[in-house]
């Protein structure tokens, strides 16, 4: 069988590209979503609709703390006019009920305010005033010390038949069972938060929330499932649950479905609960950390970072320094969430650039293969450079999306630095504190206390616990740090860690810097160093490297 080969000359290639270039453009065009389709998709499930309400509280909770604001006004304006000392006490206590989840330290100041009120009255007014600024403490993480101020009321009737009072040791011992760091501390502060439980299931009427609230902990513990589920169930269908309660009634009804490893359900129940909290302009919850946490396990990372940055800035405007530490085990989430988008857009920068690249191809072969022959002919001259103007655009909006990669991933460091800025400031704020209530109680010349609480050294054990978990998130988020900053050192003056995990209080001030924290003032609050020793520091390392000071700073903060 004869077989010949068929030459394709110039004029054939371009008739052909002329030809068919509607339809190559058409099908480069085509693509573009389907290139765009290599971003993650968005989780859906069967809380969409519910997930959608809860962002609009969320857009809308401004309007939740303007109605707040409003509510303690009135109250302030009552107060104003208040004469009788009965019913100003009766006041500063609707006021403290509206600030203490809030604003913990104007419940603070309320909750002092309280006790100056009740010292006109009775005994049992100024034993609830206390229990008020008990319950302050447990807010701020300060759990012993409010044990310490419940210690000291007199255990008299009023007091032995008060729910409050046994709630207020109840909550402390559940934050300290959460927060316990080893398996015999936890069993210890459980067993006592049993005993609790067990006290406020005799003094809470039947059938009332506050009561089951107490009553279906105990029962999951138990391993009865089914009887907690059926009692919820029962109060759910009354439709009679307090709007101040049902964010701690779905957070109950959670226990339940996390027990069942019903996901779906348990994720529903925090959406209402995390609803109620917004609605409810409370700034101390878990409810939206908790989501935050399994919509990120479940690929969520948009809503994840946004709910974590919400619970952040409501902690950080609240003053609910207890949840300050329950948000740093959720670092990882933001990190992540920072390094999903930055896959996403860089995945579509690539496609795009595919994309580009085709086009610059075809437009290349029709240029080429057209020159010669649109010499005679403006109008397609015309068009040629109208193509050309399309993608000059296109490039350069090509380079605006590359600078703004590139800010993101700035934005990102900046962020982290920020935030830990921002966990220094605290601690710094809760030594403060600490000063200010040995200064308060001195002028009353209670001395044994303002001895006991100067002798008290929580901050230092929170603060070795807050660096120890700043070096390991900061060695997980730059593996490779400790190795790259030996490479600016001169040979023979590498520094070696014993502990990959925890960096030395140089590579530690360094780690800031690169962070963007290079003020010496605020390395040596974060650090409690003095400045002089931050200062020897720094100069320590800058004779070791291989750099002038200016290179070497600007060389830490591109590692």
């Amino acid at each position: 069988m004869d077989r010949r080969i068929r030459i394709i000359n110039k004029d054939d290639l371009y008739l052909f590209i002329m030809r068919n270039i509607r339809y190559i453009f058409l099908i480069v065009i085509l693509s573009i979503p389907a290139l765009s389709y290599c971003r993650e998709k968005p989780y859906s499930g069967t809380n969409d609709s519910l997930l959608i309400v809860l962002d609009s509280a969320i857009s809308n909770k401004k309007s939740y703390e303007e109605k707040q604001r409003k509510k303690i006004d009135a109250l302030l304006g009552e107060l104003r006019h208040a004469v009788n000392d009965g019913k100003i006490f009766k006041i500063y206590g609707e006021l403290f009920n509206a600030y203490k989840s809030f604003r913990v330290d104007s419940a603070f100041i309320i909750a002092e305010e309280r006790i100056k009120a009740a010292g006109k009255l009775n005994r049992d007014s100024l034993s609830l005033a206390y229990m008020n600024l008990a319950d302050v403490y447990n807010r701020t993480g300060l759990h012993y010390e409010a044990f310490e101020i419940l210690d000291k009321i007199p255990r008299d009737s009023f007091v032995l038949h008060t729910p409050y009072y046994y709630y207020l040791y109840n909550s402390g011992y559940y934050y300290l069972n959460m927060n316990a760091i080893s398996p015999d501390e936890a069993l210890r502060y459980k067993k006592v938060l049993d005993s609790y439980r067990d006290t406020l299931l005799l003094l809470f009427p039947k059938n009332s929330f506050s009561y089951i609230s107490n009553l279906v902990p105990q029962l999951i513990n138990k391993g009865k499932i089914a009887e907690a589920e059926k009692i919820m169930e029962e109060h759910l269908k009354k439709g009679d649950i307090p709007t101040a309660d049902k964010a701690n009634f779905w957070i109950t009804y959670s226990y339940i479905y996390k027990a069942k490893h019903n996901e779906e359900t348990f994720e529903k129940c925090l959406i209402m609960a995390s609803i109620n909290d917004i609605r409810n302009a409370k700034k101390s919850y878990t409810s939206l950390q908790r989501l935050a946490s399994l919509l990120f396990e479940k690929g969520d990372v948009d809503r994840a970072y946004n709910y974590i940055h919400c619970s952040l800035s409501d902690i950080n405007w609240g003053k609910a320094r207890s949840r300050l530490f329950d948000i740093a085990d959720n670092i990882p989430i933001i990190t992540s969430s920072y390094e999903s988008e930055k896959d996403k857009e860089e995945k579509l920068y690539k496609a795009l650039i595919y994309v580009t690249v085709i086009l610059l191809t075809l437009l290349a072969l029709a240029l080429g293969f057209s020159y010669n022959k649109s010499k005679r002919l403006s109008e397609s001259q015309e068009s040629l450079h109208k193509k050309h103007r399309e993608l000059s655009e296109l490039n350069r909006k090509l380079s605006e999306t590359n600078g703004l990669l590139k800010e993101s991933n700035r934005t990102r460091v900046e962020y982290i630095g920020m935030l830990f800025d921002l966990f220094a400031q605290y601690i710094i704020g809760e030594e403060n504190f600490k000063k200010d209530l040995i200064r308060g109680i001195s002028t009353k010349q209670i001395t044994d206390v303002a001895s006991a609480i100067k002798d008290y050294d929580a901050s230092q054990d929170k603060y070795i616990d807050f660096i120890k978990k700043f070096d390991s998130t900061f060695t997980s988020i730059f593996p490779d740090f400790v190795l790259k900053f030996n490479g600016l050192l001169k040979p023979g003056e590498q520094i070696a860690l014993k502990d990959k995990n925890i960096l030395s209080p140089e590579l530690r001030i360094y780690a800031l810097i690169k962070l963007g924290i290079t003020d010496n003032t605020k390395i040596s609050q974060f650090l409690r160093y003095s400045l002089q020793t931050v200062y020897n520091y720094r100069q320590k390392i800058r004779n070791k490297s291989l750099y002038n000071s200016f290179e070497f700073e600007k060389k830490v903060l591109d590692l």
